[in-house]
């Protein structure tokens, strides 16, 4: 027991492993008593990970009860048996060791076979009967530190990454090329990559290792190509974002007074007391979109906190068939189907929460619609933004503005009608706002939590009606605004 609580405070403090601090080096009896408790046998992993090669080297060292009765378990290695108790720590120190000196050497020969590149070992004791959870955190923490900036990472087969490349790469590109501007059909796997970890937000995928050529764009985006500037805003966070050098403006509508009615909602639902706890209040929500959409249905419709749109939708009458939609990061867009096509549509991770109020990424859900009587083309984005409130989250309100820009450029045809909204977690005084206000024109804001729930648009001249229409049982005001463009 002493030796193997040594060996987990060494563990602990080389953060490369899970192993807990023990008691005794944790400083006091402030905690629970983390020590490790002996096992029928432990495990020694030792791996060494470099560019061309891995290695792996394990051995077991058996029970105190089987060293004894002098014999060995089942699949461990044949070693001479010893007349006396064998010193496990001797064996274990032996064995790493031999493993450490294995993987030196498997380096030093790669070394020179290679151009070079940072070898990784690391050293893992851990019980033969490991928690069924474990590879899942590595693997996770790895993934967050590779988006957060910190170094870079090819990803090869096997990681969670690598599915989401070769699935753009075969698949997404010849189904859906505007989901990749700037990418084509013979773009490299690093050029995939590389898109997917600073554009896409959703994959979790680390910047790559090399030179990715400059990206051309893609005669099918509808994307309007800009020159960002080398200006970074957001610190090192996976959610950084250029300052456009041309502004990023989204002021311009190439129709206004038009015949075509748009009408839209954006609503935070307070899904887990509304619905969690008060079971949908008798209907409230759906009472009040019903009411709000007699005079004239909703074209479009933002939702935040929505777990199942589909429950106040049809506490609303509203049916599917005549009504479709997309969902993703608890937020959802639902629209008039026997009015609008779905073109295409997407959802990108844009920001996320401070650890003082950590929730998780936020991000940006779009559908880009066209009228079936009139031809005209609609990009509605729907956001939640990140906590806490007017801060931006870790990457701050400037890096969350023009990360949301960036994604409406990109997906947004020339003519097309843009429409954001949602729950934006930034009042009006917040950097958020204030750097969207100045590249997309502001419409409409509710009052709930100082006034957090937002409409832009780039037709906001075209703007009928806009109104408040109250909670409805939410924490948050529903606001109704009605173009014709």
């Amino acid at each position: 027991p002493e030796q193997l609580a040594r060996s987990a405070g060494v563990a602990a403090m080389m953060d490369r492993t899970a192993c807990p601090r023990p008691l005794e080096e944790a400083g006091g009896d402030d905690g629970p008593d983390n020590t490790v408790q002996p096992m029928d046998g432990r495990e020694v992993s030792v791996s060494c990970s470099i560019p061309t090669a891995e290695v792996s080297i394990s051995c077991s060292t058996p029970s105190a009860e089987g060293l004894a009765a002098g014999g060995l378990g089942a699949g461990e290695a044949d070693v001479p048996k010893q007349d006396g108790p064998v010193r496990r720590p001797v064996l274990l120190a032996a064995l790493g060791l031999i493993a450490v000196a294995a993987c030196a050497a498997v380096a030093a020969l790669t070394a020179a076979e290679n151009d070079g590149g940072d070898a990784e070992v690391s050293i893992r004791a851990a019980p033969r009967r490991a928690s069924g959870n474990a590879s899942g955190v590595g693997m996770e923490a790895f993934t967050d530190a590779g988006a957060h900036g910190e170094g870079c990472h090819t990803v090869r087969e096997g990681e969670p990454c690598h599915r989401h490349v070769t699935w753009a790469m075969r698949t997404g590109i010849h189904t859906n090329p505007d989901w990749y501007p700037g990418l084509h059909r013979n773009s490299s796997f690093v050029e995939f990559q590389q898109f997917l970890a600073l554009e896409d937000g959703t994959s979790d995928c680390p910047r790559p290792c090399g030179s990715v050529p400059t990206a051309r764009p893609s005669p099918t985006s509808p994307a309007r190509p800009r020159e960002p500037s080398r200006h970074m805003v957001g610190g090192h966070h996976w959610c950084a974002a250029p300052v456009p050098s041309d502004g990023r403006n989204l002021k311009d509508c190439s129709a206004r007074q038009g015949s075509q009615r748009v009408k839209v909602l954006t609503y935070n639902l307070f899904w887990w007391n509304l619905f969690g706890r008060r079971n949908g209040n008798g209907g409230s929500a759906g009472s009040l979109i019903r009411s709000a959409g007699s005079p004239g249905p909703f074209d479009v419709m933002g939702f935040q906190e929505a777990d199942d749109v589909w429950w106040p939708l049809r506490d609303a009458g509203m049916t599917q068939g005549e009504y479709e939609s997309e969902s993703a990061l608890g937020m959802a867009v639902v629209w008039r189907a026997v009015a609008w096509r779905k073109l295409s549509a997407g959802v990108q991770r844009i920001a996320e929460d401070r650890p003082d109020q950590w929730y998780g990424r936020r991000g940006v859900l779009w559908v880009r619609l066209q009228s079936l009587t009139t031809a005209r083309t609609l990009l509605f984005a729907n956001h939640h933004g990140p906590l806490p409130v007017g801060t931006g989250g870790i990457c701050g309100g400037q890096a969350t503005a023009y990360n949301i820009l960036g994604l409406l450029q990109r997906n947004a045809g020339p003519s097309d009608v843009i429409i954001l909204t949602g729950d934006f977690n930034a009042d009006g005084g917040s950097e958020t706002f204030r750097t969207l206000h100045s590249c997309i024109d502001h419409v409409f804001s509710g009052s709930s939590f100082g006034g957090v729930d937002h409409v832009f648009s780039n037709c906001a001249g075209s703007v009928q009606e806009a109104t408040n229409l109250g909670p409805g049982g939410s924490d948050h005001d529903a606001l109704m605004v009605v173009f014709h463009v």
